[in-house]
Formats: C-alpha cells, sequence, structure tokens
C-alpha cells in the first residue's frame, strides 16, 4: 500500500518538476526542528488593472507563472514555526481585451517571502487546527521589456501578496498520510512602473489587482519515514494552482564552529578571529544609473577595486557575532563612453556587521545569513582630470569619492571535521550609491554640473566559498562573488578563546588519616 501511494506521489512531483516540502496547512515541525525544502508550484491568476494614464483604460490580464525556490522553516516550539524563501519565478502575462496592442509577454524575476504557522490545537487521535500568514515579493532586478501599444518599453516589475489562512488536517498514523484542508484570504497587488532611462513615467504605470481575494486549498502529505516526506496541494477560487514537494527534517543542533568568509559559521561564544583579508571586485554601472547632475549622459560605468584590510570577529553566541573591518582600497575609474578620468581613488575602507547561524546539524550542515554596511572615502579630495571624447576637452576638479555598500545573505555549507574543509555557498541583496563630488581646483563649493551619482543595477548575487581549517586556531578561507558584481577574496586568520578556559575547582583537601590507638601489650 505504502509503495503505490510512494508512486502515485512520485509522479505528481516529476508532471510538476518535483520540489519541497510540507504544503501550507501542514502541522508545525516541532521545538528545534529545522525542514530545508525545494519547491515548486504553477499558478494561473485573473487580473483586473487600471493603467494610470489619460485613458484610464480597465483591462484583464491572465497570468501564469512557474516558480521555484529554496525554503527553510524553524520551529520556534512544538506549535509556533517561521519560516523564509528564496528563489526563482517566471510570469507569462496575456492581456484579454486588447492583444495587438497589449501582448505583454514574459517576466523573469526573483521572489522572496517570509512568515509564520502556527497549530492551536493538537488532538491524541492526530487531528489539529491552524493557521498562518506569510508575505511574498517577487521584481525583476534587471528591469523588464515589454510589448505595449506598439512598441518594445521598460519596465520596474514588482509583484506583492499577502496571505491568511486557517487550516485544519488528520495524521492518520498508520498509513502516514495526513490530508488537510483550509481557506485563505490573499492580499495582490502587481506594480509595472514605465522606466525612461533612469525615471519613472508615473503616468504610464499599470497596477494589477486579484479581486478574487478568498480561496481555498487542500493537500496531502505522505510520511516515509521521520525524516522524509512528500506533500502535493491545490489552490482554487482566488487563483487556480498545484505545487508537489519533498522535503527532509533536521534536528538536534549542536555547536560545530568555523571562521572566515561571507558565508561560514559564527566563531563561537566568548571567540575572538583576527583575519587579514585581500578582495578583487569587479563592478558596472550601465546607462540607467549613470548620470551627471544636470545633464543626461549616455555611458557605461565601470571601475574595479583592489581592498586589503583587517577584520576581526568576535562571538556573542555560538550562534551569533558581530564585526568590524578597517583598511584601504584602490579604485581604478573606466568610462565606456563619453569621459575618460586621469587617475585612481586611494580610499579608506571601514566597515560594520552581524552574521547568525540559524542552525546546525549533527551531520555539519548549517544555515545562516547577516547583514552589513561597508564605506569607502578618500580623506581629503583628489585632483583628477576627465577628457571629454565628444568635445575633445579636458576639465580639472577635485572629486571627493564616497562608496556605501550595504549588503544581506543567506548562506549554507557543510563541515568536513575529518579533512578540516568547510565549503559554503549563498545568495545575497547589495545596494550600492557612489559618489563623486567635484570642485573646482581654488573653491571649495560643490559643482553641481560635473558632480555624479551611481547606482548598482544588478543587486541579487551569488557567493561560493572554502574554509581550510589548519588547526583549531588556524584557518585559510577562499570565496568567490557573480552577477551583482565579480571577484572574488581570500583570508588567514587566528582565533583567540577570549574567556579562556574555566579554572579547574581546587582538590578537596586529602581526608586526615587516623591511626588506630593501641592498647599497651601486656607483660604476661
Amino acid at each position: 500500500m505504502k509503495n503505490k501511494l510512494l508512486l502515485l506521489l512520485l509522479s505528481f512531483a516529476l508532471v510538476f518538476s518535483v520540489c519541497a516540502f510540507a504544503g501550507e496547512g501542514s502541522d508545525t515541525i516541532g521545538d528545534e526542528n529545522m525542514l530545508l525544502q525545494l519547491r515548486y508550484s504553477y499558478s494561473v491568476y485573473d487580473y483586473k488593472s487600471k493603467w494610470e494614464d489619460d485613458l484610464g483604460l480597465y483591462n484583464d490580464f491572465d497570468f501564469s507563472s512557474h516558480a521555484g525556490y529554496l525554503q527553510m522553516d524553524y520551529g520556534i516550539n512544538d506549535y509556533v514555526d517561521i519560516y523564509g524563501l528564496l528563489g526563482y519565478k517566471y510570469l507569462d502575462a496575456d492581456e484579454d481585451r486588447h492583444p495587438d496592442d497589449y501582448g505583454l509577454g514574459y517576466i523573469h524575476s526573483m521572489v522572496w517571502g517570509a512568515g509564520l504557522k502556527a497549530t492551536f490545537v493538537r488532538m491524541d487521535n492526530g487531528l489539529y487546527f491552524g493557521g498562518g500568514i506569510g508575505i511574498t515579493h517577487a521584481f525583476d532586478p534587471g528591469k523588464t521589456t515589454l510589448y505595449v501599444d506598439g512598441d518594445d518599453i521598460r519596465y520596474d516589475y514588482n509583484e506583492f501578496n499577502v496571505v491568511a489562512d486557517l487550516h485544519a488536517g488528520w495524521k492518520i498514523k498508520k498509513i502516514g498520510l495526513t490530508p488537510y484542508i483550509g481557506a485563505e484570504f490573499r492580499y495582490t497587488r502587481l506594480f509595472l512602473e514605465q522606466i525612461d532611462g533612469s525615471e519613472v513615467v508615473n503616468d504610464e504605470t499599470a497596477i494589477l489587482f486579484d479581486d478574487h481575494n478568498f480561496g481555498m486549498y487542500v493537500g496531502l502529505d505522505y510520511y516515509l519515514n521521520n525524516r522524509l516526506y512528500f506533500n502535493v496541494e491545490g489552490h482554487f477560487f482566488d487563483y487556480e494552482g498545484v505545487s508537489a514537494s519533498v522535503g527532509y527534517l533536521f534536528d538536534s543542533a549542536i555547536p560545530n564552529l568555523s571562521s572566515g568568509g561571507m558565508g561560514t559559521d559564527t566563531v563561537g561564544a566568548c571567540h575572538l578571529l583576527a583575519q587579514v583579508r585581500y578582495s578583487y571586485a569587479y563592478n558596472n554601472y550601465d546607462t540607467d544609473y549613470y548620470r551627471f547632475i544636470g545633464d543626461d549622459v549616455d555611458n557605461d560605468f565601470e571601475f574595479e577595486s583592489h581592498s586589503v584590510y583587517l577584520q576581526l570577529t568576535y562571538g556573542l553566541t555560538d550562534y551569533v557575532d558581530v564585526y568590524g573591518l578597517l583598511g584601504y582600497r584602490n579604485v581604478c575609474f573606466d568610462i565606456d563612453g563619453n569621459l575618460r578620468f586621469s587617475d585612481n581613488f586611494d580610499a579608506l575602507l571601514w566597515g560594520v556587521g552581524l552574521k547568525s547561524t540559524f542552525y546546525r546539524a549533527d551531520n555539519g550542515f548549517f544555515v545562516g545569513g547577516g547583514l552589513g554596511l561597508t564605506h569607502a572615502f578618500n580623506p581629503t579630495k583628489r585632483a583628477m582630470t576627465y577628457y571629454d571624447v565628444e568635445d575633445d576637452d579636458y576639465s580639472s576638479y577635485k572629486y571627493q569619492y564616497n562608496e556605501m555598500n550595504l549588503t544581506g545573505d543567506l548562506h549554507a555549507g557543510w563541515h568536513f571535521a575529518n579533512i578540516g574543509l568547510t565549503p559554503y555557498f549563498g545568495v545575497e541583496y547589495r545596494y550600492t550609491v557612489l559618489t563623486m563630488e567635484a570642485y573646482r581646483p581654488g573653491y571649495h563649493e560643490i559643482d553641481d554640473d560635473s558632480s555624479a551619482r551611481f547606482e548598482q543595477k544588478n543587486r541579487v548575487g551569488v557567493f561560493a566559498g572554502v574554509n581550510w581549517l589548519i588547526n583549531d586556531r588556524f584557518f585559510l578561507n577562499v570565496e568567490g562573488h557573480a552577477i551583482d558584481y565579480w571577484g572574488g577574496s581570500c583570508g588567514f586568520g587566528y582565533r583567540f578563546d577570549i574567556c579562556g578556559a574555566p579554572e579547574p575547582a581546587p582538590a578537596p583537601a586529602p581526608t586526615p588519616v587516623i591511626e588506630p590507638k593501641l592498647e599497651p601489650m601486656s607483660k604476661y
């Protein structure tokens, strides 16, 4: 019986490109357990829309989407889970009324989300009642080109979903099945903002919404054993869709400490990690984000940088680190279009951040995340000359350079204790702003016409690295980054035990030996 059910669910998984773990109405996973999942879903939406133009057109849009994402659930206790997800979403947009004029096309996007799920009541016979709330956001980091009114137009795409649900299920332990049913309220808004250069054209912005907010869903869990299980789930009314998944449950989190790069494990309570790091980065700011204040210029702006810095990381607990860094950065500018700079910037570099390990398994697997801020600047204004290719003209200014980076990441890795290696990988969101304020030689006021502000276009990236723990103190680290920027870093460090080992308790005083008292011997 179980084998047939397993084959049936595996067939569902293959049909829907398999994925991830328990569904929306499943029971919570238990205190300090972590469920790691890869989930796939297919959905069809019917959106109403209002195009914010002079015509005020109202149209119906059919959207079909395919989403694949990594999701992690963590049990705060036996009745409450929190979760986060990150992945990819593909939308096929088709307008019903005027397909010749508004055949929108396809949207490739990133998707992330977070939420909470609770079980309110759990009975001895397996019946349970629960509910949850979650938010997801899909966006296109590279901007979307769509076909509207006979033209290819670039849009900034954002889709938000807020969902609240109530559900009930029944664990039939004898056969390992858990059917469930639920009702949900879903609030959806999709924004398409037309981009002209670097500006949003507000009178051509589209707002799409789903006016069917209430829906229902049914699903089924199949527990193959205490760790591995499968799930299928279907939705209707608010939208039509289906998902299929497979998941694995981890427990018994234990400290298994590491150190080093962006995606490594935390260093441990009362430990201080001192490391010297070098990094190389190549970044590109394209036409849409390159602008001299007061004058739009069609150029691609590129730079490469070399950085050397000292980083100190301190373990507040076995699961939370804080860190700071201080060092030097050299920045080389290259503009592919009209302008050329004569020299590089020498900048001071500093930064602060926090890193946490959310979960460690007894097999060496760990999952974590972090948030960091860095700032590079030249402490004195740098005299530089740029050459305008079109006008064949040289201009000299003193520039004040500032570069700010705010980065958040999620990562996972695996400790191989027998060989001392820890490979890891992660995804990051990086927001970068770079400014060059121009001052005429001999003047102290900013020349706005020759100042520049740049924003990074590709903000979502990936990274991977490996640690080699030479012993309990020394380590080496190598790390590479792609998409948001291209580059790598390496580091060498030493971990100090700040608190030290506890003083051994004094040995108890030896028990006094009592000599037996001998009676005098009789002379007889």
